[in-house]
């Protein structure tokens, strides 16, 4: 249910964006990193998006929608939901959502590695 709504959140944003909304060419592919050593991978292929992350055994990590500025994507184990937020070409928001009470657990600002 978390992942149909937030889906669907992410369709109204896109939607709602329009013109107005335009901004020069943005890619989520390569490493973001936050200085810590935590970073997540994001390579596109033709079979969609390949995902890896840093830290103690990531769970296995599924892309699930995008758009021009939020990349959706589930981790099995543990059961969270990322929502990687643009803020700038370079900068994003990681935001860490717990399926299980449908919370925010943390957030990462994440730069992308050069």
């Amino acid at each position: 249910m978390l992942i149909l709504l937030a889906v669907l959140s992410l369709t109204v944003a896109e939607n709602a964006m329009g013109a107005k909304g335009e901004r020069p060419p943005f890619t989520w592919s390569g490493r973001w990193e936050d200085g810590t050593g935590y970073f997540v991978d994001i390579r596109q292929s033709e079979k969609g998006y390949k995902l890896f992350r840093s830290g103690s055994d990531p769970g296995k990590l599924e892309f699930v929608a995008m758009t021009k500025d939020e990349f959706l994507y589930r981790e099995w184990k543990p059961d969270y939901i990322h929502i990687l937020k643009y803020e700038s070409k370079d900068k994003i928001q990681d935001i860490w959502v717990d399926i299980e009470d449908n919370k925010v657990w943390k957030v990462d600002i994440l730069t992308r590695k050069k």
